[in-house]
């Protein structure tokens, strides 16, 4: 949903214009959009701080921005769906630190972080 600085579009509602006389209609829609750009604004917040590489998207390459957006909600779904327990923007805060000399050991670390528990028995079976 946008606001007045945006055009009126099939996917991009926003609000009617405030006058005096406004239906009640066009009034509980406006509290309604506003109450819902509001959540959306907070959605989009918890995102970018459990999946910081949402904050650095290069908006020109549009295919990319929106790949990168793709899976950072699958991401943020699948992790929902399975109740991992996890801090996400501390998280977050901790793979922005590191670094990793391979990919293999930065999905181990991801891994062990996500599925601590998991990891721990499977390690324990492993004898590691």
């Amino acid at each position: 949903s946008g606001d007045s600085a945006y055009k009126l579009d099939i996917h991009m509602l926003k609000p009617y214009k405030e006058k005096k006389n406004n239906p009640r209609r066009c009034v509980r829609y406006n509290a309604a959009h506003s109450a819902t750009r509001v959540l959306v604004e907070h959605a989009n917040g918890r995102l970018k701080s459990a999946w910081r590489r949402l904050r650095h998207i290069d908006v020109r390459d549009r295919a990319r921005a929106r790949l990168i957006i793709r899976c950072c909600l699958i991401l943020h779904n699948f992790v929902l769906h399975h109740d991992c327990d996890v801090d996400r923007e501390e998280h977050g805060r901790i793979m922005e630190r590191l670094t990793f000399d391979s990919a293999i050991s930065k999905r181990e670390a991801i891994c062990k972080y996500y599925f601590k528990k998991i990891y721990d028995q499977d390690t324990i079976l492993d004898g590691h």
